[in-house]
Formats: C-alpha cells, structure tokens, sequence
C-alpha cells in the first residue's frame, strides 16, 4: 500500500470516527425522555459506542498527523496537536467516567468535527470567500455527523434482541422525532453541498468529466442520493408500518427487520461517502493552480 492510499483510508476512518463520536453524543438531546427504562435499556450501549468511536478518532488521528502534518505550518501543526489533545481527553473521560457529562462530550466532539474544516482543499482567491467556504464546509460536516451517528444509534437499537413493547414503542418513537431533524440535516447537506461545489476550485469541477476528482465527486453525490431515498422510505414508509403495527398489537419483527436492513444499507452507503470524501482531500479540484 502506498503512503497516499494509506492516508486516504485514514483521513475517511477518522472522519467516520469524528462524525460517529459527535452525533452519538447529540443523540441523547433530541431523544426525547431518556429516563424511561426502555430507553435506557434500548441506549445501554451508547457509552460503549462513544469511547470506541473517540480511540478510533484518537488512533486515526496520530496516524493522519504522523504521515502529512508534521512537515505543514506551525499553526497546523499546532491544530492538530490541539485537536489530539481534545480527543485524548474525550477518551480518558469516556473510560473513566460511567456517565460523563454530555455537554463535555458533545462540544469537545463538535470542535473536532468543525477544525477538520481546516484542512479542505481552498481554491478561493480572496478572504471573504475563504471565510465562506470554511463556514459551508462546517455546516456540511456538522450536517453529516448528525445523520452518521443517528444511523449507527438507529441500527444498534434495531439489533436489540427480541425487544419488547415498550423497547419498540421507544425505537419507533425515536425514529419519528428523528425525522424532524433529518428534514433539517438534508436541506443542510444540499444546500452547503450546492454551494461548495462551485468554491472548491476555480471553476466548478462538475462541468467535465475528464479529471479523477468531478469523477469522485460525480459518485459521492450518486452515493448521497441513494441515502436519500432510503431516508425518504424509512420515513414515508417503514416507520408508519411499525407505528401500524404497534397500534394493531401484532407481532412487530417483520417491520423492525426491514428497517434493520434498511438502515444498514443506509449505513454502508455513508460509509462510502465520507471514502469519497477523504478520496477528493487528496485530490486537487480541476482547474487548481
């Protein structure tokens, strides 16, 4: 393996684990009552699954410093140092602390998902267009993140073993507050999407075909548009058969099982776009000088 291709398979797990790190911990926020004892049953993996995604986010990111950062700018370098230290403390705080505090969590996760921002491509030519890239490029990553992490919490709840009433009533619910912000998380993601695309370079990648990264980035929008059509399903469609069914007291594995697939198809797919997306970090925009 190349050092380029080994650093392209660290910056996309390390954004994986940075967006899993900050919407598992915003999970909780727009959950609803988390006091119920279906809930905490339903979530009682949810501490596991921060301190994972934060070493992982840690592990990738020593990693990612070690084989491009160290030669950059002192002010890189100093980022970068901050952004570890941020997340070596995270971890030490996630193993220590059975139930740390959340808003720790979250704002540490958030910073470090919103300083990857730093360190896109900018083919911009004056500041106020750098400012405003760096502003879409934010809210596109705080956009991911919240639906990366929700799907991962959605589908380790789905895996729960032969749930009961109240655990399925709990998923179903949870299901539905989250399409209120999912409606929110996809006008984010097209519109800074949109308006990113025609700042990433001097001119907009997707009007030819003939370089690797409009390629790439042909496909991660491919990629996206299929997470939406599945989102759509899951909402139209999957969820309202699992309300139906636990409205009519029947038996609920067929619906819960659908939904399982369905996300984890949904899943898969995120996966590939945050690839793409540390695929077209180390590619340069057409036309870039």
């Amino acid at each position: 393996m190349t050092l380029g291709a080994l650093l392209i398979i660290t910056r996309w797990v390390h954004l994986f684990a940075i967006s899993l790190l900050f919407g598992a911990a915003l999970f909780p926020f727009y959950n609803g009552d988390r006091t119920a004892g279906a809930g905490d049953r339903v979530l009682r993996g949810l501490s596991r699954l921060l301190i994972w995604s934060a070493a992982l986010a840690l592990a990738s990111g020593i990693l990612w410093f070690a084989l491009a950062e160290t030669s950059g700018p002192i002010n890189f370098r100093l980022l970068w140092l901050g952004r570890l230290a941020i997340t070596g403390g995270l971890v030490y705080l996630l193993v220590r602390e059975r139930r740390p505090h959340e808003i720790i969590v979250l704002v540490g996760s958030g910073a470090l998902l919103i300083t990857l921002a730093a360190f896109a491509h900018d083919g911009t030519h004056t500041p106020a267009a750098a400012a405003a890239r760096i502003v879409i490029d934010i809210i596109h990553l705080v956009a991911s993140g919240v639906w990366v992490g929700a799907l991962v919490v959605f589908r380790m709840m789905l895996a729960t073993p032969n749930p009961t009433q109240s655990e399925t009533q709990f998923m179903h619910d949870a299901l539905e507050r989250f399409s209120m912000v999912g409606t929110g998380v996809v006008i984010a993601l097209l519109a800074s999407g949109i308006a990113n695309s025609g700042l990433v370079g001097p001119r907009n990648p997707l009007q030819s075909f003939n370089a690797l990264y409009s390629q790439v980035l042909a496909g991660k929008i491919g990629l996206f548009l299929l997470m939406l059509v599945l989102a759509t399903a899951n909402r139209y469609w999957l969820t309202p058969k699992l309300h139906a069914t636990l409205a009519g007291r029947s038996d609920a594995r067929a619906s819960i099982r659908a939904l399982k697939l369905s996300i984890a198809f949904e899943t898969m797919l995120a996966l590939l776009v945050l690839g793409a997306v540390g695929w077209l970090d180390a590619l340069p925009p057409p036309g870039a000088e």
